[in-house]
């Protein structure tokens, strides 16, 4: 929740802005990437290791397999995460074209979950991540 909000906001803000200095002559560009091999895959299983064992047992119990399921979710992120070179690509694209897009999205999964949250109803895409989240 924390990670998405501060992202939607990041869109927000620069979507925003780039209305704010179009005619002053800034072009405001937002680069959206999916999995990149960073370190935030061994951050995010290390704060799912210390949630697990500072939260009290009853929520314990009833967070475990979702908290399980988190971590298997983001080995599966992890290893199909694409080198940073790849967003180091992109960016140098979009700040050396004359007219650059207001977005770029970087990766196939980031592509696909964008496309979908577009143009599925918010039910049924809610129901594919819960599907995602409790297969385990």
């Amino acid at each position: 929740g924390p990670y998405a909000s501060s992202k939607f906001a990041l869109e927000a803000m620069s979507d925003a802005l780039r209305l704010e200095v179009y005619d002053d002559g800034i072009k405001v560009i937002l680069i959206e990437p999916g999995s990149i091999d960073t370190p935030i895959w061994n951050k995010a299983k290390s704060k799912v290791e210390e949630l697990q064992s500072e939260i009290p047992q009853p929520l314990r119990d009833h967070y475990q397999p979702l908290m399980t399921q988190m971590k298997q979710v983001t080995s599966e992120s992890a290893s199909h995460a694409l080198p940073v070179g790849r967003v180091v690509d992109v960016v140098v694209h979009a700040l050396t074209v004359s007219n650059p897009r207001p977005r770029y999205v970087v990766g196939a999964s980031a592509r696909t979950a964008a496309l979908l949250k577009r143009l599925l109803p918010n039910r049924l895409f809610d129901a594919i991540i819960l599907r995602k989240l409790r297969r385990g």
